[in-house]
């Protein structure tokens, strides 16, 4: 009778208890891997024992009507916001337009006009200087464009200036309003403005909130 070393005969007692096919000693199998879970014993596939990340459908469902309410809450302060760098580019343009006016007189020795201009040609074509303005030389050459007003902003300007600004070679207004106080144009968009104040010596400024807005 053949004698077995216990060695042998604990190795094939482990075999056994580790199940068919499953051991370090047959072929095609790797060493055993408590991460590794096969079609034996278990009623699940095989797969590395690790965690799974994503989202379920009710945690995308609450993420998107998180954002969703902040989205809302910040729509009117970004609203806002546009509407003034809105105003203050319109504002800005204005006023870069009667500085070149006033400029081109003094330069020139001859009077520059800024006026009301809907095509962009000729002056007074338009209801407001919310249609747009030109500066013009006294030959009617025409020195700068600007377009019409974004948005539904209009315009409010005081008498003497309601057609057109008229700049001497000393760049000064012509003729000098009756009374000669300073002259006045808001651009206003739905309760907020800014407003240009052009005194009689043909400086203008910039100030916010203008009345009539």
């Amino acid at each position: 009778m053949a004698l077995v070393s216990p060695s042998v005969r604990n190795g094939a007692e482990t075999r056994r208890r580790d199940g068919p096919f499953i051991g370090l000693l047959l072929p095609f199998v790797g060493r055993i891997d408590d991460r590794i879970r096969p079609f034996i014993g278990e009623n699940r596939p095989f797969i590395l024992n690790r965690a799974v990340f994503g989202f379920t459908l009710i945690e995308l469902i609450i993420t998107l009507v998180i954002a969703g309410i902040l989205l809302a809450l910040a729509a009117p302060s970004l609203s806002g916001f546009v509407k003034s760098n809105r105003l203050t580019s319109q504002a800005n343009g204005f006023m870069a337009d009667v500085a070149l006016a006033r400029s081109e007189a003094v330069k020139r020795g001859a009077n520059i006009t800024i006026c009301r201009s809907g095509n962009g040609t000729d002056c007074l074509i338009g209801t407001t200087w919310k249609d747009g303005w030109i500066v013009v030389d006294g030959a009617g050459q025409v020195l700068r464009v600007h377009e019409k007003l974004a948005g539904d902003n209009f315009t409010i300007a005081s008498s003497a200036v309601a057609d057109s600004i008229v700049y001497d070679r000393s760049g000064l207004m012509t003729p000098t309003p009756t009374p000669a106080v300073v002259q006045t144009i808001s651009i206003c968009d739905h309760g907020r403005g800014r407003l240009i104040e052009i005194a009689i010596t043909g400086r203008a400024q910039i100030s916010k909130n203008p009345p009539g807005c």
